[in-house]
């Protein structure tokens, strides 16, 4: 009975290999696909439904992806949403449970926690079975035992399987195995044919213009592409302090590429295609020499037109920034500034020429930022590349006939705005707070409290301005110039102030110097400096009493302060406008 026993079990694990051998796939023979998205874009026949026995469908796959692998069994490929099919996830919900549906997108009717069933890494192997008497199961490859299963007691007539992933996920697929006990002769035939679907007139053209494309060779035309060029300025930012220029704008790129010509006719009337990014050869590598980062990828990616005859045409848009130069930074912040955009192709010098379309032009709608664009051309330059030589490319016999680059020239002027109004104002403010020193009695306090009102000012300004001021190493803006003259001169200002009022307010017994009082007396010079008249210094020892004395000798001190304010409002009037005529 015990060798009965025995022998029954060693039938029943021969038979269970045997059945697993079954199983076992040559995955180095399986069809491969790669699905981006929620959306099954190619269909595969099943053309040997009943290639295992008990089974509609006996798959064995391989997937790699980061979650949501989704895989779909329908009788036909044109059916509504609506209609009934089995739709398996596996890595649903970012990789944590599968799914077994009964429609797309929900009648779930079986889900299994699986965390980390897939792999963004490598590929995880699996086999799906359909029985026929409706059983769904799905399981690890190696393993007996399904972890997602469901049966369905209205089996539906599979004829069709599709896949795909979720939106902004990309799955790899290997399927369509050889089981590895087959025979050479059922090894080649393929239990999936791939359903071809019938192509519009538009998808037979760009399969009959895209088919073998290379899209990084030149399409040379007697062994030149030629590539014009045409720039439309949007908006510009300039950044005085470090006279750094952002410019925003379109290229207009034209060529012609004798490899995507077409007769019209044969495809319903059809001119023209639009094709995607880097579809055919583009101009992408255009390069800005004068950069201030890095110069390349200033083309950003978009979609381009063909006509039937080969002529393309790109319209990228662009951001660059530049270096720009000014020759008159003492007239800041009413200097101009010229920048230049130095355009042309880092490689394959000796099979692209560029040209200028047309003349650079202006949007109509730009934005300067504060900033006019006053000078705006396009001009020719023949660069002097130093791989250029050592590439020993031969250009003597045509260096009048092509160019290397394109210029774009641009001059910028600063608006009248608010900005340079109030710079220019607090200079003249101050100036004449400054005038106004010499004009105030020096018995009060206002002489002091105005000088130090114009230092207060003066010094904020200083720093505000050196903070926006544009830097050079040789030159300094005349405004900031200005500012600190007028700084030193308002502590001149100070100190003739402190002298003034000690000859104002203390009492002197000695009378002036008979020179200075002789000086103070002149006619002309009261009526120069505008001076009250006073008793001629030979009167001094002819007043009656000592008190009156005292008095006289005093007016003639405060006489001498009023002469000297006067005599310095004078030549700071001279002083400023002389100033503002040199940096103004």
């Amino acid at each position: 009975m015990e060798y009965l026993i025995l022998l029954l079990f060693t039938c029943v694990l021969i038979t269970t290999d045997a059945i697993k051998n079954t199983t076992k796939s040559d995955f180095s023979t399986c069809k491969e696909y790669i699905s981006k998205g929620y959306v099954y874009k190619q269909y595969y026949e099943i053309k040997n439904l009943f290639h295992s026995a008990g089974y509609i469908v006996d798959l064995h796959f391989s997937v790699q992806s980061s979650h949501d692998a989704h895989i779909l069994l329908t009788p036909a490929t044109d059916l509504d949403k609506k209609e009934p099919v089995y739709e398996i996830v596996l890595g649903a919900g970012r990789n944590t449970f599968s799914d077994l549906r009964r429609l797309r997108g929900k009648g779930t009717k079986g889900t299994s926690r699986t965390a980390g069933l897939l792999s963004i890494f490598e590929m995880r192997s699996f086999w799906l079975h359909i029985s026929t008497e409706g059983l769904i199961e799905v399981g690890r490859e190696g393993e007996d035992l399904a972890f997602l299963s469901w049966k369905d007691v209205s089996p539906l007539p599979v004829r069709f399987l599709s896949f795909s992933s979720w939106p902004g996920v990309e799955a790899k697929w290997l399927f369509d195995c050889k089981p590895i006990n087959k025979s050479t002769e059922q090894m080649s035939e393929s239990y999936l044919n791939q359903v071809e679907k019938p192509l519009t007139q538009i998808e037979q053209l760009r399969k009959q213009l895209l088919t073998n494309y290379d899209p990084y060779i030149v399409p040379e035309t007697d062994g030149l592409t030629y590539v014009f060029l045409a720039f439309t300025c949007e908006h510009v930012h300039f950044d005085e302090k470090k006279s750094l220029l952002s410019i925003s704008g379109k290229f207009d790129l034209q060529w012609q590429d004798e490899k995507m010509v077409w007769n019209s006719s044969e495809f319903d009337d059809i001119t023209s295609l639009v094709l995607s990014h880097r579809e055919i050869w583009m101009p992408t590598d255009l390069f800005l020499f004068n950069s201030a980062d890095t110069g390349g990828d200033i083309l950003q990616a978009s979609s381009m037109k063909i006509e039937q005859s080969g002529y393309a045409s790109w319209s990228p848009k662009t951001n660059m920034k530049i270096w720009c130069l000014t020759k008159n930074i003492k007239y800041w912040p009413y200097n101009d500034y010229d920048c230049e955009l130095s355009l042309g192709f880092w490689t394959q010098q000796n099979l692209i020429r560029l040209f200028p379309a047309s003349r650079a032009k202006l949007s109509t709608h730009i934005v300067s930022s504060g900033w006019d664009i006053t000078h705006f051309t396009t001009g020719n330059t023949a660069l002097d590349l130093p791989w250029i030589k050592e590439q020993s490319i031969d250009y003597s016999d045509e260096v009048d006939n092509y160019t290397t680059a394109i210029t774009i020239y641009m001059k910028l002027t600063r608006r009248r705005s608010l900005y340079t109004v109030i710079c220019f104002s607090i200079q003249f403010i101050t100036s004449f707070l400054l005038l106004l020193i010499f004009c105030v009695s020096p018995t009060g306090n206002l002489k002091i409290t105005l000088s130090c009102l114009i230092i207060v000012l003066l010094t904020g300004s200083l720093l505000a301005l050196t903070k926006h001021a544009p830097s050079h190493p040789i030159y300094v803006p005349g405004l900031i110039n200005t500012c600190q003259q007028m700084i030193i001169a308002t502590a001149v200002a100070l100190t003739i102030s402190i002298i003034v009022i000690c000859l104002s307010r203390n009492s002197c017994n000695k009378p002036l110097p008979s020179v200075v009082c002789n000086i103070l007396s002149h006619h002309s010079i009261q009526t120069i400096l505008l001076l009250p008249k006073s008793k001629g210094c030979n009167d001094y020892g002819k007043l009656n009493s000592s008190s009156e004395k005292t008095a006289e000798i005093q007016e003639m001190w405060i006489a001498l302060g009023t002469a000297i304010d006067r005599l310095f409002f004078i030549i700071y009037t001279i002083f400023i406008s002389i100033l503002f005529s040199i940096h103004y």
